[in-house]
């Protein structure tokens, strides 16, 4: 796929969000409350980190952080915890609608990064929810190129190394080595290290991609 400009990203991440926003629309209160992929973070709390990463300011997220004894991860997992709580879920979802068109990114962050987290988010909600949904092509090729060498996702990247990743719904691929194959979505989560995702990996790599994964903190 040829390259994307960040005018073409930034429209797909408005289709993400909005398709994020309708989806949620349709969730029960309980569905609401249960747990994501995303460790601490309920559903709802998901939705209002992705909301918090197009409203807070620099000097928001830099003083959290302080707060948060120079961890930027407690800072962000509190923080959508506390909006989690504070709002109902049409509060959450209204709040998603208004950052629709949303351009706003921090230093180091780029329009492609956040496409990529809104798409994670909402399969971070979706696969426990046992609800899937087919993702176009554009959005997950421009997620999983994204992710290989985004490593406030990824992390250092370790637990792929030295395999040849396959996507087999979509032509998608990297690395050498042994191969591990799986749906784009499968391995875009295991890129972000969604170790539940392990599970929809196959081919010779996998095991022990998936022992790398699960054996990491």
């Amino acid at each position: 796929m040829p390259k994307l400009s960040d005018s073409e990203i930034w429209t797909l991440t408005a289709r993400e969000r909005t398709e994020f926003a309708d989806f949620l629309a349709l969730l029960t209160p309980e569905q609401w409350d249960l747990d994501s992929l995303c460790g601490a973070w309920r559903v709802r709390d998901v939705v209002a980190h992705c909301v918090q990463s197009c409203t807070d300011t620099i000097g928001k997220v830099m003083r959290g952080i302080v707060k948060a004894g120079g961890r930027p991860m407690v800072y962000f997992e509190r923080s959508a915890r506390k909006t989690g709580d504070k709002l109902s879920s049409e509060q959450l979802i209204v709040s998603l609608r208004s950052v629709i068109d949303s351009e706003r990114v921090f230093p180091q962050i780029t329009p492609a990064m956040m496409l990529s987290d809104v798409l994670i988010h909402q399969q971070d909600v979706r696969r426990p929810l046992g609800l899937p949904r087919v993702i176009p092509t554009d959005r997950l090729e421009c997620a999983l190129d994204t992710e290989v060498t985004n490593k406030f996702v990824s992390g250092d990247g370790e637990h792929f190394k030295g395999f040849n990743l396959r996507a087999t719904d979509i032509d998608w691929s990297y690395g050498e080595g042994p191969e591990v194959t799986g749906s784009a979505e499968a391995l875009l989560m295991v890129i972000a290290r969604r170790k539940s995702a392990t599970r929809d990996l196959s081919g010779p790599g996998a095991a022990t991609l998936s022992a790398r994964l699960t054996g990491s903190d």
